[in-house]
């Protein structure tokens, strides 16, 4: 096994230029990349994904695109299920365990039938019809299945309603939902470089992130956000910069309450995030799909 990289951040003091920059700078392109790069375009910010692949999607599209989702969508309606966000909420509080994150849980579930449109909106499509029987992926177009609710003892702590969502396309989903995501960032204006492998964050005087390092076909470059920066990948690899496998920064003009954590991933409700960069909140964050992209929510 190789040595891992250095991750020890680089004074912006010693870049002499910048290759490229940029108002919002997005490092990962799988499913929390392409909906911040999405978000942040649509509100009217210049925005550059950087992607070390040949192409965007990570192991986003190779997921099995199953998001989890309740509170009572169209799809848990039409399939004759009642749901409510403290049903939600209760279900995710106990499977979790003790180090959840109660309020961003609590902000999860409360906007879950929005992010459900927002998945709508980027033009998924869902099947109106139930997969009722134990496996790890139905094989079929089923739109909706149990993912544990109710099993015992969380059919005891909560109403059970299934709330695994699944686009409609036969078995693994992630390759479509990144197909609709891609897509509509692109239409947004959001710029991409691929094969281009950000390799160590860029701070000011002050500790803020301003920008990253690359290595692109073994050229060295350097990228500078002027106003955000995000990266969705497993960020650990940047150090103390990268809390918690999760580091996300959104100037405020960019951040729109609508979309929440509609990928800031369910088995991620005990990360933090870090306040390094352009000056962040809690509210802010809330604002901007970030996830770390090893646990994103599409199942894989």
């Amino acid at each position: 096994m190789s040595a891992s990289r250095p991750v020890t951040p680089v004074p912006a003091s010693s870049v002499s230029r910048y290759d490229a920059e940029t108002d919002v700078l997005v490092v990962g392109f799988g499913c929390a990349g392409a909906a911040a790069a999405f978000e942040a375009a649509s509100a009217g910010a210049e925005v550059l994904v950087l992607e070390r692949a040949g192409g965007p999607g990570g192991s986003s599209a190779l997921s099995g695109g199953e998001l989890y989702l309740g509170g009572g969508t169209p799809v848990q309606t039409a399939c004759g299920f009642q749901d409510a966000a403290d049903d939600m909420f209760a279900y995710l509080k106990s499977a979790l365990g003790p180090h959840a994150d109660e309020e961003k849980l609590r902000v999860y579930c409360d906007e879950s039938t929005g992010h459900f449109q927002w998945f709508v909106d980027r033009g998924l499509t869902f099947e109106k019809s139930l997969w009722d029987a134990p496996t790890w992926m139905p094989l079929s177009k089923d739109g909706l299945m149990w993912l544990g609710e109710n099993a015992w003892p969380y059919n005891t702590v909560a109403r059970p309603a299934p709330r695994g969502h699944r686009c409609a396309t036969e078995s693994y989903g992630g390759w479509l939902i990144m197909e609709k995501l891609v897509e509509a960032a692109g239409a947004a204006g959001a710029l991409t470089h691929t094969d281009t492998l950000a390799t160590a964050l860029i701070v000011d005087e002050d500790g803020r992130v301003v920008g990253v390092t690359a290595r692109s076909y073994g050229e060295e470059r350097a990228y500078r956000a002027r106003k955000g920066f995000t990266t969705v990948g497993p960020a650990h690899r940047f150090g103390e910069h990268g809390h918690d496998g999760v580091i996300g920064a959104m100037s405020c003009g960019y951040a729109r309450r609508g979309v929440g954590n509609v990928l800031g991933a369910i088995w991620d409700a005990g990360c933090g995030v870090s306040s390094r960069g352009p000056r962040v909140t809690s509210e802010m964050v809330r604002g901007l799909p970030v996830a770390s992209g090893h646990t994103h929510m599409a199942r894989s």
